[in-house]
C-alpha cells in the first residue's frame, strides 16, 4: 500500500509510525511485565499462605497421632485380651476409664493427659476389639456394635494410621478419624484398636483464615476422592458433598514433576490465581486462589492510565509530524527530480537547498555525486571487461577441479578391482585354487592395497601441501649426508634392476637450514621414479654449493620424456615413459613430482627438468641456505 503513495503522505505515515509504534510497545510492554510481576508476588503470597496452612495441617495430624498413642499406652486399655474373650469387668473398667479421660479432656487436662489440649474439639473416643467390636465408647449406644475390621492388618505393619476424613457409617457424621493399635501389657500381642475422631469443623478453623486473601481468596482441602473436605466460602454444606474437578487439582494429584498451573478456572469456573500442595501421608490436596481480577486489579487500573496518557501523545505526535513533513518534503522532491536526469544520462544537474542544515549537505554531496558518476562509468567499464576474463579463468579452475576428481576416481578403481578380482577367486570354492595360484593372488592384492595406501598418503601429503598446513622442522643439516643416505636407501633395488647408483657432491660438507625429511622425501620421489623408468645405465645423484643456495640434480639414463609431456610432468596423476608391462599395480600414483614441487616451495626453492627422448632426464631443484 505504501508503495503507491507519494513522498508527502508516506512521510507523514512513516513517522507516525516511528513514532506511535515505539510508545504503544513500550506501553504494552510495561502492561503485561507489570502484569506478570504481580501475578509472580501474588502467587508467591499465596504460596506463602499455603505452605502455612499445610505446616498447620500437618502439626494438628501429628498431634492427634500423639494422643492416640497416649490412649492406647494407657494401663486400663493394654488390659485388653489378644483373643477378645474380655471379662464384663474388664470391658466396664474400660468404659469408665475413656469416659473419664473423654470428660477431663472436655473440662481441664489432667496432668497425666497434658498432651491432650483443651481446643481438641475430640468429639469421640472408641476401643475395638481384636475382633471388630466395640468394647467401649463414649458414645454408649454403639457399644457392642460390630464393623468390618478393615484397619488392624495396617496397624500392625504401619502403627498409628490417620484414616482420613469420612462420615462415620455407624452416626452418619462427618469426622477426622485416628486410629492406634493397642498391644497387651502382659503378651505384647495386639488386642485392639483405639479410635480418636474429631468433627470436621477443626480443619475449617485452620483454612478459615482471610489473612492477605483479600475479597474472594480462601484456602480449601480436597481428598483424593475429588470431594472438598472443608467449608467452602462461596459454597454452602460443601463437606464431602462438592466435588471439585479442576487442572490444579488434577495436577495435585497426578504425581508430575512438570510446573504447576498457576492460572485456572476453579471450581466455581471462575479464573483464579493458584497455587496447591499434596499431603501423601493424608492423600489431600491443599489448594490456596485469589480471583484473577481482584489480583490484577492494581494492573487494570495502570493499563486505563496508560491509555488516557497514550491518546494525548499522539495527538501530540501527530501534530509535531504534520509540521516536520513541510520541512523536509520539498527540498526531498527537488534533489528527486535532478535524480531522475542525472538516471537519463546528465552528470551536469545541479541542486540547491535554502536552508543550512543536513538537507543543505544532502543537496552539496548529491552534486559532488554526479560529479564522480562520469568518471567511475568509464572506470566501471573497463572493471567489467577484467571481470569477465577472471570469470573465464575460474571456469577453466573449476574444470580443472572436475578433471582431478575424474583422475582420482579412475586411479582408485583399477587397484580397487584388481583386489576384489583376485579375492572374488579365492573365494570361489568351484575352482580348484592351487597354493601356488593362491599366493600369486595375495601378492597381486598386497601390491594394490600398497598402492592404494601409497595414493591415499600422497593425496593427503599434496591435500596438506596446497592448504598451508604443512609445518617445516628446519634444521643445520649436511646435504652431503643426505644424498649418501638415499643412495644406500636404493642400493639393492639399483642392484635388482642392474642400474649404477652414484652420488658427487662439490665438497664434503655443504650445510643448510632445512627440514631433513621433507628433502629425503623429494630425493626418493625423483630417486624411485628414475629407477622404475631406467631400463638400464646410471642414475646420479648430485648436490653443488651455490653460496647461499643449494643445487640439487638426479640424473639417469632412462628414456626421457617428450617436449609436448614436459609442461604437465609436476600435474596430479601425470606418468611418462613408462616400461611395458603387464601388470598394471606396479605404476606409480603420479602424485609423487606434485609433492615434491610442494616441498621445494615450501623451502622456497624451484624444481625443473631438462629431458631429451632416447638419452635421459634430470631433474633440478634449488633451495636456500638459510631461511629468509
Amino acid at each position: 500500500m505504501l508503495k503507491k503513495l507519494k513522498l508527502r503522505p508516506k512521510f507523514f505515515l512513516s513517522l507516525v509510525g516511528i513514532s506511535i509504534i515505539p510508545l504503544v510497545f513500550i506501553s504494552l510492554f510495561n502492561y503485561f511485565h507489570t502484569k506478570v510481576e504481580l501475578k509472580e508476588s501474588t502467587v508467591a503470597n499465596l504460596r506463602v499462605i499455603n505452605d502455612s496452612r499445610v505446616a498447620h495441617i500437618n502439626q494438628f495430624i501429628q498431634l492427634r497421632q500423639e494422643q492416640a498413642k497416649e490412649l492406647a499406652g494407657t494401663y486400663v486399655i493394654r488390659q485388653i485380651d489378644p483373643q477378645g474373650a474380655n471379662t464384663p469387668r474388664t470391658v466396664q473398667t474400660l468404659q469408665n476409664d475413656i469416659e473419664s479421660i473423654y470428660s477431663e479432656i472436655k473440662k481441664t487436662p489432667r496432668s497425666d493427659y497434658q498432651d491432650i489440649d483443651v481446643s481438641s474439639s475430640i468429639s469421640n473416643i472408641s476401643v475395638w476389639d481384636i475382633h471388630g467390636n466395640i468394647i467401649a465408647n463414649t458414645n454408649r449406644l454403639l457399644i457392642g456394635r460390630k464393623m468390618p475390621f478393615k484397619f488392624l492388618n495396617i496397624l500392625y505393619s504401619k502403627g498409628t494410621y490417620f484414616l482420613g476424613f469420612e462420615k462415620d457409617s455407624l452416626t452418619n457424621e462427618k469426622f477426622l478419624t485416628i486410629l492406634e493399635g493397642v498391644r497387651n501389657w502382659q503378651t505384647g500381642e495386639y488386642s485392639g484398636v483405639v479410635f480418636l475422631k474429631s468433627h470436621a469443623n477443626v480443619l475449617d478453623e485452620i483454612t478459615a483464615s482471610r489473612k492477605g486473601l483479600g475479597k474472594t481468596g480462601e484456602t480449601y482441602i480436597v481428598n483424593r476422592s475429588g470431594l472438598m473436605i472443608t467449608e467452602s466460602r462461596f459454597v454452602k454444606d460443601a463437606i464431602l458433598n462438592l466435588n471439585v474437578k479442576t487442572e490444579a487439582i488434577d495436577f495435585c494429584f497426578s504425581g508430575t514433576e512438570k510446573d504447576p498451573p498457576e492460572v485456572y478456572k476453579n471450581y466455581k469456573g471462575e479464573i483464579v490465581l493458584g497455587v496447591q500442595k499434596y499431603l501423601p501421608d493424608q492423600k489431600w490436596c491443599v489448594v490456596t486462589e485469589i480471583s484473577a481480577e481482584e489480583a490484577f486489579d492494581p494492573v487494570t487500573a495502570f493499563r486505563n492510565r496508560i491509555f488516557v496518557v497514550s491518546g494525548c501523545l499522539i495527538l501530540l505526535i501527530l501534530f509535531l509530524v504534520h509540521v516536520a513533513g513541510l520541512a523536509f518534503v520539498r527540498p526531498i522532491l527537488q534533489i528527486r527530480d535532478a535524480s531522475f536526469k542525472v538516471a537519463r544520462g546528465n552528470y551536469e544537474v545541479t541542486t540547491s537547498v535554502d536552508s543550512e542544515d543536513e538537507l543543505f549537505d544532502l543537496s552539496r554531496s548529491f552534486n559532488q555525486m554526479t560529479k564522480v558518476l562520469g568518471s567511475t562509468t568509464a572506470q566501471l567499464k573497463e572493471k567489467n571487461v577484467i571481470l569477465e576474463k577472471q570469470k573465464e579463468e575460474l571456469k577453466k579452475l573449476n574444470e580443472l577441479k572436475s578433471e582431478f576428481v575424474s583422475m582420482v576416481s579412475h586411479e582408485l578403481r583399477t587397484p580397487m578391482a584388481i583386489i576384489k578380482g583376485s579375492l572374488s577367486q579365492l573365494g570361489d570354492e568351484t575352482l580348484e585354487n592351487t597354493k601356488e595360484i593362491k599366493s600369486r593372488l595375495i601378492t597381486i592384492s598386497l601390491k594394490n592395497i600398497k598402492r592404494l595406501t601409497e595414493m591415499i598418503n600422497n593425496l593427503l601429503d599434496l591435500s596438506k601441501i596446497e592448504a598451508g598446513k604443512i609445518e617445516l622442522n628446519r634444521q643445520n643439516v649436511n646435504v652431503v649426508s643426505v644424498l649418501k643416505e638415499v643412495c644406500q636407501a636404493f642400493e639393492i633395488k639399483a642392484k635388482e634392476s642392474k642400474i649404477e647408483i652414484r652420488y658427487r657432491a662439490s665438497s664434503d660438507e655443504i650445510n643448510a637450514c632445512i627440514d631433513r625429511d621433507k628433502i629425503i622425501q623429494v630425493f626418493i620421489n625423483l630417486v624411485g621414479n628414475a629407477i622404475k623408468f631406467t631400463a638400464k645405465g646410471f642414475i646420479e645423484v648430485s648436490a653443488e654449493d651455490k653460496e647461499d643456495h643449494v643445487l640439487c640434480m638426479v640424473e639417469d639414463s632412462g628414456p626421457g620424456i617428450s617436449k609436448e609431456d614436459l609442461q604437465k610432468v609436476f600435474g596430479k596423476f601425470q606418468q611418462f615413459g613408462h616400461k611395458a608391462v603387464s601388470d598394471p599395480s606396479i605404476k606409480g600414483t603420479g602424485l609423487g613430482l606434485s609433492i615434491s614441487k610442494g616441498l621445494v616451495e615450501l623451502h622456497g626453492g624451484t624444481i625443473w627438468l631438462e629431458s631429451e627422448v632416447g638419452v635421459g632426464t634430470k631433474f633440478m631443484f634449488i633451495f636456500p641456505k638459510e631461511v629468509s
